[in-house]
């Protein structure tokens, strides 16, 4: 059976940003507390079966791991996992801006 923490149950804000310059940064509660660069790629990891978007972090985080999968349901949605099949998913919503 699966479970679900996420910032606001546990209390906190968090935000990841991704730089078009390859800068990546993790804000909590508006605070930095992370800072690497990222590298955007295609590969085959063993776990799948077809190539797919990966996202290569120059330092493992707190937050990431070195090598993650990335898929895009939709533009607004951006999911990061572990190449490893057993590996927690990350789900990224972009806020809808007020009109």
């Amino acid at each position: 059976m699966g479970w679900e923490i996420t910032p606001s149950s546990e209390g906190f804000t968090l935000t990841y940003s991704f730089g078009r310059d390859g800068g990546f940064s993790v804000y909590r509660n508006g605070r930095l507390v992370e800072r690497t660069t990222y590298s955007v790629t295609r590969d085959q990891p063993p776990a799948y079966r077809d190539s797919v978007t990966v996202v290569e972090f120059a330092d493992t985080t707190q937050y990431t791991g070195p090598r993650q999968v990335a898929l895009r349901p939709n533009p607004d949605t951006l999911i990061l996992r572990s190449p490893y099949s057993d590996a927690p998913f990350v789900y990224f919503v972009r806020p809808r801006r007020a009109p």
